[in-house]
């Protein structure tokens, strides 16, 4: 019973916090869907460590109950007992646990972004690491062929979220679109406007998000027959939103891009053919 209630309170925290993904993955077979949520609230934990609470001391304790999950004595929280089932169901890998925690880290004391391979680098340890987490469930059988892949979706939705909340960003003291690639289309955020130099930044990385989306639904395939359509709806999801920010002018400054639920409904009916 205590398991079962662990996993629920994982459950309820993605629920409340990424409906698109809840929604997505929440069309898995249990056991595997039990394992998402679990995931999704470690990650959670650590995001909001930062994002929510400032807290470099919360990020440590995490980092600390995560050694001692590696070391074998689990805190005897919802979160690692349902990551120790998780782990003892699953052939998982630790070491993208211990990246997510780096790439908060940075966090901490934000330095812009200057490349764009400096980009696709934090890309890596704040969401590619997430795919890596996920890669043996849903691909149980592969999942050691189908890494590029999964950091290949990590770097495409943390690109459709950074394009997505440029203004909410910069508000913040963030900018995580590469300077490098600011000044040679000489767009100047701090005009807190769309301009034609911002949507040609902004279409640049749209362009590399959208390559890196073509090269997980070519192999989609290598994915277990199970996980398949959560894995198509959840690309759907994150690939419309680049579409509702156009549909929106470009506004990513006053406006926040939402996909509706009658948008995700055709989405939907498009991943199940």
């Amino acid at each position: 019973m205590a398991i079962t209630d662990d996993f629920k309170y994982c459950e309820r925290i993605i629920k409340k916090n990424s409906k698109s993904f809840y929604y997505a993955f929440n069309e898995l077979p249990p056991k595997k869907a039990r394992a998402v949520f679990a995931i999704y609230t470690f990650c959670r934990f650590a995001d909001d460590s930062i994002d929510v609470y400032q807290s470099s001391d919360k990020l440590a304790q995490l980092k600390s109950e995560l050694e001692a999950f590696d070391q074998g004595a689990p805190p005897n929280t919802p979160l690692w007992r349902a990551l120790r089932v998780v782990f003892d169901e699953f052939e998982m890998d630790i070491k993208p646990f211990y990246e997510m925690i780096i790439g908060q880290e940075q966090d901490i004391v934000f330095e812009n972004i200057t490349t764009l391979d400096a980009l696709a680098k934090y890309s890596y340890y704040v969401a590619s690491t997430v795919g890596l987490m996920l890669l043996p469930i849903v691909a149980t059988l592969h999942h050691k062929k189908l890494t590029q892949i999964a950091c290949d979706i990590g770097y495409a939705m943390q690109l459709t979220n950074i394009l997505r909340d440029v203004g909410e960003d910069y508000r913040i003291g963030r900018v995580y679109l590469p300077s490098q690639l600011l000044l040679m289309e000489n767009c100047d955020l701090s005009l807190q406007s769309v301009t034609p130099q911002f949507i040609a930044v902004w279409e640049q990385l749209a362009t590399i998000a959208q390559d890196h989306y073509d090269l997980a639904i070519a192999s989609y395939d290598l994915f277990d027959a199970d996980s398949i359509f959560p894995l198509k709806l959840s690309v759907s999801f994150y690939r419309e939103l680049l579409e509702v920010v156009r549909a929106n002018g470009y506004d990513c400054f006053t406006k926040r891009a939402m996909v509706s639920q009658s948008s995700k409904l055709k989405l939907m009916l498009a991943a199940k053919k």
